[in-house]
């Protein structure tokens, strides 16, 4: 631990699993994501290094994080990092912190940071402060993706052409409900990402079974199936502000009777309350980094409208 500019920087340890969870759970940008039961379940594959920043005896901020050798990461084995902060935090605090990090790093022979930060619909309250203090340290934009974002509950944002799509559902014998078998539902993932984008899915079916298990209320699982059939599915990671489409998959059939439309208006309509958001994920080619086109303007018929993830690299001097 360092002091510096009357913030204290804490490493994390398993000891004080429950404060960093009850932090997680109030903070103004807290997300699932961040517990502990989620962030471990990978933590054969990175080096643990988050942080707690204390201040006048209180946790002000953490920053899930690893380190690759002299680099420390905020957080690549996640969809986003960045300091996670306290609701009444101000940006002196802040700017408080982020000397106080750099202090601490340079002091562990860590000379860079890297730092994926959490796009703003997923803030309970407005959480940028970070952003503001990178850009006055330096730190320059090493990574931008588009995402689409659509407000629950607005059917009427919809196109006419998937407004059709969706009202015609009713007649093609499918049924929607929700589901508990993750571990099938990988299985179908793995088939269709592989084909459709040469991707893999990031958790293996007993990874997202278990994680399920310990978050029911936030990782969810919606089927389309015709006689009991699997024909097209999604995974949905839903916290307060912003829910996250996490995996979608579909059959032959599935993909010719557009099931996917009437899955996400299931989510959007009946699952997340009105006003909630949606993130449909990064509309990013995995075979070149770029942005595909056409999917991202498939998901601008629901609704949806660009934000951006951004990460950002920082140098110590």
């Amino acid at each position: 631990m360092q002091r510096a500019d009357d913030c204290l920087v804490i490493r994390y340890r398993d000891e004080i699993k429950e404060s960093w969870d009850s932090f997680v759970a109030q903070a103004k940008n807290g997300n699932f994501l961040f517990m502990r039961n989620y962030m471990e379940y990978h933590r054969d594959r990175f080096d643990d290094y988050s942080l707690l920043f204390v201040s006048k005896a209180r946790v002000i901020a953490c920053l899930p994080a690893h380190r690759i050798g002299d680099v420390l990461c905020s957080h690549r084995g996640l969809t986003f990092g960045g300091l996670i902060m306290h609701e009444s935090i101000r940006l002196s605090q802040v700017m408080t912190i982020f000397r106080s990090l750099l202090d601490h790093m340079k002091s562990n022979g860590i000379r860079s940071l890297y730092y994926r930060h959490m796009p703003h619909p997923y803030h309970r309250l407005p959480a940028e402060e970070d952003i503001f203090v990178l850009n006055g340290l330096g730190a320059r934009t090493v990574e931008t993706k588009a995402t689409c974002v659509a407000p629950a509950g607005i059917p009427a944002r919809y196109s006419p052409t998937i407004r059709q799509i969706i009202k015609r559902f009713a007649t093609t014998g499918l049924a929607l409900r929700r589901s508990f078998d993750f571990a099938a539902f990988i299985g179908h993932c793995e088939t269709y990402l592989w084909l459709r984008r040469g991707a893999r899915p990031v958790h293996t079916g007993a990874e997202l079974e278990r994680l399920a298990a310990l978050f029911p209320e936030n990782i969810l699982l919606y089927v389309a199936e015709r006689n009991s059939n699997f024909e097209g599915g999604l995974v949905v990671y839903r916290n307060a502000a912003c829910a996250r489409l996490q995996y979608v998959a579909q059959t032959t059939f599935g993909q010719e009777a557009h099931v996917m439309p009437a899955i996400y208006d299931h989510v959007l309509t009946k699952v997340l309350p009105t006003g909630t958001m949606l993130d449909f994920g990064p509309s990013t080619d995995p075979a070149t980094g770029l942005l595909d086109e056409s999917l991202h303007w498939h998901k601008e018929t629901f609704g949806a409208r660009t934000i951006l993830l951004s990460s950002y690299q920082l140098s110590v001097c």
